[in-house]
Parts: structure tokens; C-alpha cells; sequence
């Protein structure tokens, strides 16, 4: 890595930062008797993570255009719904 201060800055300044504030608000959730998670900084890490998926990776290669104002929110909106409610039923 050529310059592994400014990856660590962009790191807890981007990504780091959500899933930080993300895992703040599932223990409080968790607190409260609203969800149960054993380890809310990784729940928080996965959804962030559901942000950089391929549609991302093929955007950032230059493989397909940035998605619509529609097209992010149906990426939205399909991130929640699977983080929340998973994949049964």
C-alpha cells in the first residue's frame, strides 16, 4: 500500500464512520428490546457493505453508467428490506 495514511483516513472518515454511528443506533435499538443482535458493529459493517456491492464495482470499472435517482432508491430499498427482514418470506 503506497500511502496507507490517507487509505486509514479515507477509511474512518467514509465506510468506518457509518458503520460507527450505524452500530450506535442497533445497540440502542438492542437496548430498547427492539432487535436482537449479538454484535452490532458487525451487523452495521454488513450493511454498509451492502452499499458497495457489484453495481458499485462495475460503476467504479467504467462497465456501466451511474444508476438513476430511481435506481439508487430501489437499491436502497432492497438493502433495508434484506438487512431488516432477510431472505425468507
Amino acid at each position: 500500500l503506497r500511502f496507507p495514511e490517507l487509505a486509514k483516513a479515507f477509511y474512518e472518515k467514509g465506510p468506518g464512520r457509518a458503520s460507527g454511528r450505524l452500530a450506535e443506533v442497533l445497540e440502542a435499538a438492542r437496548d430498547r428490546g427492539e432487535i436482537q443482535l449479538d454484535d452490532c458493529r458487525w451487523a452495521a459493517d454488513h450493511f454498509v457493505g451492502m452499499f458497495r456491492d457489484n453495481l458499485h464495482l462495475r460503476v467504479v470499472l467504467g462497465l456501466c453508467p451511474p444508476p438513476s435517482p430511481a435506481e439508487a432508491d430501489a437499491a436502497v430499498i432492497s438493502a433495508v428490506g434484506i438487512f431488516l427482514h432477510g431472505v425468507y418470506g
